[in-house]
Protein backbone atom coordinates (compact mmCIF):
# COMPACT_ATOMS: atom_id res chain seq x y z
CA UNK A 1 0.00 0.00 0.00
CA UNK A 2 2.85 2.17 0.78
CA UNK A 3 3.82 3.03 -3.04
CA UNK A 4 0.40 2.57 -4.40
CA UNK A 5 -0.11 5.74 -6.56
CA UNK A 6 3.80 6.55 -7.05
CA UNK A 7 4.49 2.83 -8.77
CA UNK A 8 2.60 1.17 -11.48
CA UNK A 9 3.58 -2.34 -10.07
CA UNK A 10 1.95 -2.00 -6.91
CA UNK A 11 -1.36 -1.27 -8.89
CA UNK A 12 -1.39 -4.02 -10.49
CA UNK A 13 -0.33 -6.03 -7.53
CA UNK A 14 -3.58 -4.42 -5.57
CA UNK A 15 -6.34 -5.09 -8.59
CA UNK A 16 -5.07 -8.93 -9.21
CA UNK A 17 -5.40 -9.33 -5.20
CA UNK A 18 -8.30 -7.40 -5.44
CA UNK A 19 -9.66 -9.76 -8.13
CA UNK A 20 -8.24 -12.90 -6.74
CA UNK A 21 -10.27 -12.34 -3.38
CA UNK A 22 -13.64 -11.45 -5.32
CA UNK A 23 -13.98 -14.06 -7.49
CA UNK A 24 -14.90 -17.12 -4.96
CA UNK A 25 -17.17 -13.74 -3.65
CA UNK A 26 -15.44 -12.77 -0.62
CA UNK A 27 -14.91 -9.34 0.40
CA UNK A 28 -11.10 -7.76 -0.26
CA UNK A 29 -10.08 -5.17 3.00
CA UNK A 30 -6.86 -3.50 2.24
CA UNK A 31 -4.89 -2.24 5.32
CA UNK A 32 -2.56 0.47 5.36
CA UNK A 33 -4.59 3.62 3.95
CA UNK A 34 -2.61 6.56 4.80
CA UNK A 35 -3.81 8.92 1.98
CA UNK A 36 -6.83 10.06 0.31
CA UNK A 37 -6.12 9.36 -2.71
CA UNK A 38 -4.77 5.54 -2.19
CA UNK A 39 -8.45 5.32 -0.69
CA UNK A 40 -9.99 6.71 -3.86
CA UNK A 41 -8.26 4.42 -5.83
CA UNK A 42 -8.98 1.16 -3.79
CA UNK A 43 -12.51 2.45 -4.18
CA UNK A 44 -12.17 2.12 -7.51
CA UNK A 45 -10.76 -1.27 -7.87
CA UNK A 46 -13.89 -2.43 -5.89
CA UNK A 47 -12.44 -2.79 -2.42
CA UNK A 48 -14.93 -3.82 -0.25
CA UNK A 49 -13.06 -2.17 3.15
CA UNK A 50 -10.10 -0.25 3.53
CA UNK A 51 -8.70 0.63 7.06
CA UNK A 52 -5.08 2.75 7.63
Amino acid sequence: MRRLGEDADSLTIVRAITHLGHNPGLQVTMEGVETAEQLAMLRTLGCDQMQG
